[in-house]
């Protein structure tokens, strides 16, 4: 006999118990509002649904065979591998479907989930995943987008998506997805509430309580201090607590966003940079939630001095409560948001040609751009998307190599800047803006239909180069045993600098990894490219072993953005290795080159370890393991 199915509870718990009518809102429904009880309206989750009847062994075991019999079609005798077959050497198809070297029972099911679809030109168009509640682009140049160019692994993950428990989404799921997060919670998290500018100066702490926050905000490692003149917004702050009319509701929005993110950072220790979700106090949700009111309430549809910093201190903290990448889309819609606000108020032209905009406000403008640069690239790089800003569409001027005490609100002119080799608070800032225009064009020719011509990589090759070459003395990248006494936060400045380096060499230098044959640029290109990834993996290495040492905060190269460095670096040295392996059979010197495959593949072990520590553990960095467990296995 049938059993019949449960139906999912959808109303709260008050309301079945009380059998009223529930709307579902969230963080609490109207009924539960009407009768104070807010803190009682909890929703029970789902039923996990049933899994096919296949475990988990079976599904490994599955895998397993499937690539050892992948790897041995490869070396089997077939028109398309057998090297008598025609006089030229074989070389892998970047138009191949994913199903090629698959027989039917092998091929993706057409009930699967997730659909793949590969354009000709997989590194110009990327990789498009659609299901039945979400559709996903990344392009070429990101690490999931790598793995098309490798057949088998290809084959292999590209299967149902399914969750923490192999759970697959539903319709049913993704309404309750979207109830649970609904549009306006990217700036405002409880749209039942609604506080004026009395609510919000009654939620700020003591003075003492206060203080202490502010004083950690600018005293932090936090990339938006530079962003914030500490003088004048210290002014700015004594006369608040004397008259809190005196400031304007963008001011308080910066204040809450600046306590929000100092009070974040004591709930998960100074040694991290974010705390698994669910972890971060009622006060920080409550500052963090407060701030986003004053957004709203500031009226940013038409935006005034301080709005834009608001923004962008709001978003860190979005930021630093995400764990994985799928989570930083929100992250990014806010990116965007920002990025608007700060067009709309010509953020994008340089104060100097304005005689309405103070020397002062210039400066300050030209700082909060060029962090909004760095942000836009480098998270639009981690989507696997295109950048919002467009480089021919501003004239900003790098920020001045100044101390906040080198100038005030009436300086009128600055004075001139300190040179590039006296590190001041902005030096960091400055000089990873030049290594960030660059790898932004190398980002953007990545996403280019028609791929750069020669002469154009070449040209983009010269212009990082420049741009590494201009890293202060006091910036550049040692070793661990020449950093002992350095400050951490100096230690993590040089790796994120040089971080950027490889990441952009290995990105200009990719597309050359699926051409075939060689020749003086296919040689310097594929070298370049090889070189940059295994420097990345072996940072990871150091890093690792600095954070053992306690000589570097760990939660630093747990971020994703950093994490996403080494799933890219370690892409590539599989297609590289993939490709190597593919030649063995015809050519028994495959194996030589300027890379050694010994050290390629050492590199790898290593960072597969890595990944396997508990701390790790995350979708992205399991996913790129099975990868790398699955290259080490043909090597």
């Amino acid at each position: 006999q049938q059993q019949k199915r449960a139906r999912a509870q959808l109303s709260c718990t008050a309301c079945r118990v009380g059998k009223l009518k529930c709307n579902r809102a969230h963080p609490a429904c109207d009924q539960c509002i009407k009768r104070n009880k807010e803190s009682s309206c909890q929703y029970i989750a789902a039923p996990p649904r049933k899994k096919p009847n296949q475990s988990m062994k079976e599904r490994i075991k599955h895998l397993e065979n499937l690539v050892v019999e992948l790897y041995n079609s490869n070396n089997s005798e077939s028109p398309e591998s057998d090297p008598s077959a025609n006089g030229s050497k074989s070389t892998p198809s970047q138009n191949e479907s994913p199903a090629n070297g698959l027989n039917s029972a092998q091929r993706p099911s057409a009930q699967q989930s997730w659909t793949v679809e590969s354009d000709e030109n997989n590194n110009a168009f990327g990789r498009m995943k659609i299901s039945k509640t979400e559709s996903k682009y990344v392009g070429g140049s990101h690490w999931e987008a790598i793995l098309d160019n490798i057949a088998e692994v290809r084959a292999a993950l590209d299967e149902p998506e399914d969750g923490p428990e192999g759970v697959s989404a539903s319709p049913a799921s993704s309404d309750q997805t979207a109830a649970t997060f609904p549009v306006q919670s990217l700036l405002n998290p409880n749209p039942n509430i609604k506080p004026t500018r009395a609510d919000l100066i009654r939620a700020l702490p003591s003075r003492p309580r206060a203080d202490s926050l502010v004083a950690g905000f600018f005293n932090s490692q936090s990339p938006t201090v530079v962003a914030i003149h500490g003088p004048t917004f210290q002014k700015e702050y004594q006369e608040f607590w004397g008259n809190p009319d005196s400031r304007s509701l963008q001011w308080l929005a910066v204040l809450f966003g600046i306590i929000s993110l100092t009070s974040r950072q004591e709930d998960y220790g100074v040694s991290h940079f974010r705390a698994p979700k669910g972890q971060t106090s009622e006060e920080t949700r409550k500052y963090h939630s407060m701030a986003a009111s004053a957004i709203i309430l500031s009226n940013y549809m038409r935006p005034a001095e301080g709005i834009c910093e608001a923004i962008m201190l709001y978003t860190e903290g979005v930021y630093m409560d995400t764990e994985h990448e799928d989570d930083h889309l929100e992250v990014w819609l806010l990116l965007g948001l920002n990025i608007r606000v700060s067009l709309r108020m010509g953020y994008h032209r340089d104060g100097g040609n304005h005689t309405k905009i103070s020397a002062f406000l210039s400066e300050m403008r030209r700082r909060q751009w060029s962090l909004l640069y760095q942000f836009d690239v480098l998270l639009s790089f981690e989507m696997g998307l295109p950048g919002m800003m467009l480089q021919t569409a501003q004239d900003v001027k790098p920020p001045s190599n100044l101390f906040d005490r080198d100038f005030t609100s009436e300086s009128d002119p600055l004075p001139p800047g300190r040179p590039d080799d006296e590190l001041t608070p902005c030096s960091y800032s400055r000089t990873k803006s030049r290594i960030a225009k660059a790898f932004g064009k190398i980002a953007e020719h990545s996403h280019a239909i028609n791929p750069p011509s020669r002469s154009e990589v070449l040209m983009l090759d010269k212009e990082l180069q420049e741009a590494s070459d201009a890293i202060p003395p006091a910036l550049r990248v040692r070793s661990l045993e020449d950093s002992i006494t350095d400050p951490a936060g100096l230690v993590m400045c040089r790796f994120n600098l040089d971080l950027l380096v490889q990441k952009s060499r290995c990105l200009l230098h990719r597309r050359v990894l699926t051409e075939a044959g060689s020749g003086e640029f296919v040689d310097y290109s594929r070298s370049n490219c090889i070189d940059a990834a295994i420097k990345l993996l072996e940072q990871l290495a150091r890093v690792d072993a600095a954070c053992e040492k306690k000589m570097m905060p760990r939660g630093w190269y747990i971020s994703s953005l950093n994490v996403h460095d080494f799933l890219l670096a370690s892409m590539v040295l599989s297609l590289e290795l993939d490709r190597r392996l593919k030649a063995l059979p015809e050519n028994g010197d495959a194996v030589s080159g300027s890379q050694d495959l010994e050290e390629m593949r050492s590199m790898l072990e290593t960072t597969y370890q890595i990944w396997q520590k508990p701390m790790h553990r995350s979708a992205e960095t399991q996913k790129a393991s099975k990868v790398v467990l699955l290259m080490l296995s043909k090597v």
